[in-house]
């Protein structure tokens, strides 16, 4: 009895040590198989994290460009923005250039135009003035030529008309057409009896000069004009 426990023991413990073997191989096996799973998983997790750190670093580099497409955008848009204002100023500057100088020849063109109407008042006042001195000669000039001719028609009717004689009695044009030096049939001599002035000779003719007329004023002293006062003159001293 004593030896069959013993073998129960021994063979109960060899199937013990044979099942813990068993169960530790088995276990063994799990762990590895677990390990395996394990690091399989590590490799696909860090092959993952891998992709997307990739993925992290890629986007972070389209982030980058982007900011810095963003950047030279905003730099451009600076640019221009600096290019609109100089240019804003630029042309506010030509503008108010522009209206200074527009008022500048306006004040200058005024001015000009002020002094050359004030120089052409005082030239038309001057010509007037000269005008008006030289219409006051003339006229003189012509009262007193025609004082001059009055008495040399008073004179030569007074001396018409004390000729004792009578005889038809000339014209202006009849004397003035006889030469000087000719005694016309329709003329009288004077009488040596009587005293003459000495501006006259013995024929009796008469000489206009209008020499000494102005040329505005040479129209008012025609020769015809004087010649038939004269003529109407002398007639009226003759029919006395």
């Amino acid at each position: 009895m004593g030896n069959d426990a013993s073998l129960m023991q021994i063979m109960l413990q060899a199937m013990l040590q044979e099942t813990s073997s068993h169960i530790m191989s088995e276990q063994k096996k799990m762990l590895e198989r677990l390990w395996d799973a394990l690091m399989a998983n590590q490799r696909t997790a860090t092959q993952m994290i891998s992709e997307q750190l990739e993925m992290i670093r890629q986007l972070q580099q389209e982030i980058q460009a982007v900011k810095a497409q963003a950047a030279e955008e905003l730099k451009k848009a600076d640019e221009f923005r600096c290019m609109h204002e100089q240019a804003t100023r630029q042309l506010r500057i030509m503008r108010e250039q522009t209206s200074e100088q527009i008022r500048a020849m306006r004040e200058q063109t005024n001015e000009q135009l002020k002094s050359l109407s004030e120089q052409a008042a005082r030239e038309l006042e001057q010509m007037r003035e000269q005008v008006m001195n030289e219409l006051r000669k003339a006229q003189a000039q012509t009262a007193e030529e025609t004082k001059q001719v009055n008495e040399q028609l008073n004179m030569m009717a007074n001396s018409i008309s004390n000729r004792t004689q009578p005889s038809p009695q000339p014209t202006y044009v009849d004397i003035a057409r006889t030469p000087p030096t000719s005694h016309p049939s329709n003329t009288r001599t004077l009488s040596p009896t009587r005293t003459t002035p000495s501006s006259f000779t013995d024929t009796l003719f008469c000489t206009i000069d209008t020499s000494r007329v102005s040329k505005e004023d040479r129209g008012k002293a025609q020769v015809g004009e004087v010649r038939q006062a004269i003529e109407e003159e002398v007639r009226a001293r003759g029919s006395q």
